[in-house]
């Protein structure tokens, strides 16, 4: 077995994160769509992994994993509790939004029924599949 493999795992988990950075960014700046509170959440748990993660890929460190897992894990729950919410399937408080944004409404962006919180919920899942495996398989060797 090829131990280099299991880097492209980290490789691609940064370069998930690095579009997610880039994604929220553009709808921000260029789409003028200010974020919610469990968007800034989200977003705290998003670009952190764009350095961390770039620089465990670059150095070849796959030790990493254990201490972002609980980060991405964290990020994912937030962006799911978002989806909830706006689905209607839990309730929440209008307190929980405060000033700015509504944590409740369904943005469009174009792409069906996929709304931010989806493709945030959909970013960690990748990113955590991506690093488990490289954990569980590098072990192996």
């Amino acid at each position: 077995m090829n131990k280099n493999r299991f880097f492209y795992a980290l490789y691609l988990a940064w370069i998930i994160a690095c579009l997610g950075t880039i994604g929220a960014l553009y709808f921000e700046q260029m789409d003028h769509l200010a974020p919610c509170n469990l968007c800034w959440y989200q977003r705290m748990g998003l670009f952190p992994l764009v350095i961390i993660l770039g620089m465990a890929a670059f150095r070849g460190v796959l030790k990493i994993i254990p201490y972002v897992l609980p980060q991405i894990f964290l990020g994912g729950l937030v962006a799911l509790a978002q989806i909830l919410v706006q689905e209607k399937i839990i309730s929440t408080s209008l307190a929980l939004c405060g000033k700015g944004s509504s944590c409740l409404e369904k943005i469009d962006l174009g792409l069906g029924f996929i709304t931010p919180p989806i493709l945030s919920f959909l970013a960690f899942a990748a990113m955590a599949i991506l690093l488990i495996y490289a954990q569980k398989n590098n072990k192996k060797i």
